[in-house]
């Protein structure tokens, strides 16, 4: 608590307005932005890994938390807190910190540019602090977002390199399973969402892997359409698959699937259909500009 009062005694409308924007590094766009640019624009494979390291850290936050149950500092004497609408769920580990970690250990581990170390610890740092800033965290749960972020790009490196170089799936289906029995435990709406966009993910990997197969070669021109339908399609689905569907864990899931099918196969298939893409050539191996 000593601290989030420390920080928060420099507090004035300016660093509320700085704290708040660095802490969106965290949510769930920056992430999928780029990975999306990953997935359909430059590496395919490298798109496969960032988003199963991602898709599978979601997951493991969401059992993490309503496992510990730790309370936030929301309403404690002396706190302030902001942006509290993003402040979902239990407080430990912080979502925000481990999702910003997870992007960027995976970036630096896959490019090793030292501009781009750089840039993630800082952007690291930076969202743990905002997170504190904003009363919406403890500094243990910040401190835990990195290292289960860290362990989640480990873990999710080795498994999907052993998947892909097997060529099989019975890892990925084990944790599909695993996933939606975590649904008969952990009630909170993050594990739901959290498990919808992990089994969407891998349900559209399978089926892109086998059917699809899009090459991500394409003009630049392409690639912008390619983003920009994209991210409509995403924006689409969030919006009107909340009004048909069930309020509630049952909904989230199936919108969040919905997400995750539409990123790894839907997307790529109607890109091939509307020629902005071209069929994986046999052997084809995406190579880093």
């Amino acid at each position: 608590m000593e601290i989030i009062k420390f920080l928060q005694s420099f507090s004035n409308p300016v660093l509320d307005k700085i704290f708040s924007g660095i802490t969106m590094a965290g949510e769930e766009f920056i992430p999928i932005i780029i990975l999306i640019i990953m997935f359909w624009c430059k590496d395919k494979k490298y798109g496969y890994k960032l988003g199963f390291a991602l898709t599978f850290s979601v997951v493991f936050n969401g059992a993490i938390k309503d496992i510990v149950k730790s309370p936030r500092p929301i309403g404690r004497e002396g706190i302030k807190s902001l942006r509290t609408k993003t402040a979902t769920g239990y407080s430990f580990p912080s979502g925000h910190t481990q999702n910003i970690t997870v992007l960027f250990s995976s970036l630096m581990i896959e490019f090793k540019k030292k501009w781009l170390n750089v840039l993630g610890v800082v952007l690291i740092v930076l969202v743990a602090i905002s997170r504190m800033y904003l009363g919406v965290h403890w500094p243990k749960d910040v401190v835990g977002g990195i290292v289960f972020g860290i362990i989640s790009v480990l873990i999710g490196n080795y498994i999907f390199e052993i998947e892909d170089m097997k060529k099989r799936n019975i890892i990925f289906i084990f944790l599909m399973i695993l996933s939606l029995v975590g649904t008969i435990f952990f009630k909170s709406p993050d594990y739901y969402k959290a498990t919808g966009v992990f089994l969407g993910f891998f349900i559209g990997y399978f089926v892109e892997s086998s059917y699809i197969k899009f090459s991500v070669k394409a003009t630049t021109f392409k690639n912008v359409a390619k983003l920009l339908l994209g991210l409509v399609g995403v924006v689409l689905i969030r919006v009107f698959m909340k009004k048909v569907l069930p309020l509630g864990n049952y909904g989230d899931i199936l919108r969040y699937l919905a997400i995750g099918f539409w990123c790894t196969a839907a997307a790529p298939y109607l890109f091939l259909k509307l020629n902005l893409a071209e069929k994986e050539v046999d052997n084809e191996i995406n190579v880093n500009n």
